[in-house]
């Protein structure tokens, strides 16, 4: 078992890294929103190690920060009571709407210095074990789940561990990076800005990442669990 801590360092990162460019393969494009068509940011890379499934590929995960649409502050069918009976590529572009996870080959792979993240950069690097408030989440053979077994249902393959992300992980904002909005039933608005210097990715849930192997294309599956 394997807990991804993140550490501001010098030097490359050794599994990974938040924040800065993303390395992409020539040509890519940022996802937009499926639903306003507003261009996602680009919060994370992860690089998977010689033991993991997916090892000799990356994770690319995108997200939309001021998504402040109330039915979707967690992607759709992401709880046992809304899972689909089967995953499939309309599936996982449906749940897709305001982030985006792609999976690829690691080689071959460019810095694009267009695409900008609003977080500050800092570094991924494992350990063995680590103390809460420091775990960006954990990178292991299967999940360790806050309420009990949830795994999504299978495509024509069952679902593969990804990794997961710590609940309530704040990831910090850059500082010319604009407020994360959110939703505010006391604004005349209805929204407001986070008057803080982070940003939360599904108000906070702990998020469990799946792939499935007929599907790599076209990114994973998202499920979440909160404790509270």
């Amino acid at each position: 078992m394997s807990d991804i801590v993140l550490s501001i360092q010098d030097g490359s990162a050794s599994v990974g890294f938040l924040g800065g460019h993303p390395l992409v393969p020539k040509g890519f494009s940022p996802p937009r929103s499926g639903i306003n068509g507003i261009e996602q940011r680009f919060m994370f890379q992860l690089f998977f190690p010689e033991w993991h499934d997916l090892s000799g590929n990356c994770l690319l995960f995108f997200f939309d920060p001021n998504n402040i649409d109330e039915h979707h502050v967690i992607p759709d069918m992401s709880t046992p009571d809304n899972y689909p009976k089967i995953v499939d590529r309309g599936v996982l572009e449906k749940q897709q709407r305001y982030h985006s996870i792609f999976i690829f080959s690691a080689q071959d792979l460019i810095v694009d210095p267009q695409i900008v993240s609003p977080l500050v950069r800092k570094n991924m690097s494992l350990v063995e074990k680590s103390e809460p408030g420091d775990r960006f989440g954990r990178l292991n053979r299967s999940p360790v789940w806050l309420l009990g077994d949830e795994t999504p249902p299978p495509s024509t393959r069952l679902p593969t561990f990804v990794f997961q992300i710590s609940e309530n992980y704040l990831f910090e904002r850059h500082p010319t990076s604009s407020p994360q909005r959110q939703i505010d039933y006391f604004s005349s608005t209805g929204v407001s800005d986070r008057n803080t210097d982070n940003y939360k990715i599904f108000v906070g849930n702990e998020i469990y990442i799946f792939a499935y192997a007929d599907l790599i294309q076209f990114g994973a599956f998202v499920c979440v669990q909160n404790s509270e």
